[in-house]
């Protein structure tokens, strides 16, 4: 989107991209976490917005229209991925000091251990740009 060179949009039409932005906004605190990254990337754009941003935006809603049924799911199970050959990154270099501080007041963790997975695209929803 940065090196878009479509018209800028009028004020009436900034007005309803900015709308949208909030529309898009509310959408994500209200559970559809996967659009966070879009609205996110597209409200940068929100004082001087484009005719291809709108188009953007038009296309998040009509993914949303498409996906009505989409439910965020928390499975109970523990997953193993040892059978998945992931790349492993020392960062030890690049930051030296960095560690955990737990709190000596912290409290004692009670029920069953959580295991949080997650996978990012390394593209940065192809932004050419800042990537």
């Amino acid at each position: 989107p940065e090196d878009d060179k479509s018209p800028f949009l009028n004020d009436d039409e900034i007005s309803l991209y900015q709308s949208f932005i909030g529309t898009l906004r509310w959408a994500v605190e209200l559970g559809r976490i996967e659009l966070t990254f879009g609205v996110s990337l597209m409200s940068r754009f929100a004082t001087a917005p484009r005719t291809d941003h709108m188009q953007k935006l038009l296309y998040m809603f009509s993914y949303i229209k498409r996906h009505l049924d989409s439910k965020l799911v928390f499975d109970p199970f523990t997953r193993d991925w040892s059978h998945i050959q992931f790349l492993h990154h020392d960062w030890r270099d690049f930051y030296p000091d960095a560690c955990e501080h737990i709190p000596p007041n912290a409290p004692i963790p009670r029920g069953k251990a959580v295991q949080i997975n997650m996978f990012c695209d390394a593209a940065h929803a192809n932004d050419h740009v800042t990537r």
